[in-house]
């Protein structure tokens, strides 16, 4: 059964998301050359289905169909002054962008498979002590809530780095409080250049179908307001 996830913000951003596929009549030359740097058909079939998912996002608000290209760590380099975020998990690949005239300044999305096995360790890297004994009463189990905030830091991460290239590691922010279609942070690490207040607190999207997560965070020109 396909899995698609609705947009998180409607009223800011344009969404598209998609199974992913060998997509290579719809894409840019230059992101077909950076296809050929992954030595997998799997992790070039992601990657050209995320760039498909982001030109999908530009034609809806009738951007050109420039290239994304790819930074040193992996992320997405947007062309113009497009804010956008790209991700790729349970075989689905998903890109949003900020409408045009809106007062997003980053935005983040991440898509995990909540059934995929990993190290039960993960609770060691992935929450604060804080985190532990708010969400989990063992750290050898790897429970659901873990799996959610990994997720949720992940586009924590997406949404803040780009902003000034601070990088925010999942101990630089602290998840507070998870409803079924919605989540509250608190950024324990500055991610402006300026000084700002902390913690501060932040809040986003997540959604769970079919033992998958998309979670979502925007960063508006509001929040930067809050600095001192």
């Amino acid at each position: 059964m396909d899995v698609y996830f609705p947009n998180p913000f409607p009223d800011d951003c344009v969404f598209h998301c998609e199974k992913i596929k060998s997509y290579e009549l719809d894409i840019h030359p230059y992101e077909l050359m950076i296809s050929q740097s992954y030595k997998s058909d799997k992790r070039r079939n992601e990657f050209l289905t995320g760039r498909h998912c982001a030109h999908q996002t530009f034609r809806q608000i009738g951007f050109p169909d420039l290239p994304i290209l790819k930074s040193r760590n992996r992320s997405p380099i947007w062309p113009f002054n497009i804010v956008g975020s790209i991700s790729h998990g349970a075989d689905l690949a998903a890109a949003i962008i900020r409408k045009l005239h809106s007062n997003i300044c980053g935005i983040g999305i991440d898509i995990e498979d909540l059934s995929r096995k990993i190290r039960t360790n993960i609770t060691d890297y992935v929450l604060t002590p804080w985190e532990v004994n708010r969400w989990i009463k063992n750290r050898k189990e790897l429970t659901l809530e873990t799996r959610l905030i990994f997720s949720i830091k992940e586009s924590i991460y997406k949404c803040f780095q780009p902003i000034d290239r601070i990088a925010l590691g999942f101990h630089d922010a602290e998840i507070t409080d998870i409803t079924q279609q919605s989540f509250t942070a608190r950024l324990l690490k500055n991610p402006f250049k300026t000084e700002s207040g902390l913690p501060l607190i932040v809040t986003g999207k997540v959604f769970v179908k079919n033992s998958i997560v998309l979670s979502a965070i925007k960063a508006d020109i509001s929040l930067l307001n809050q600095r001192k």
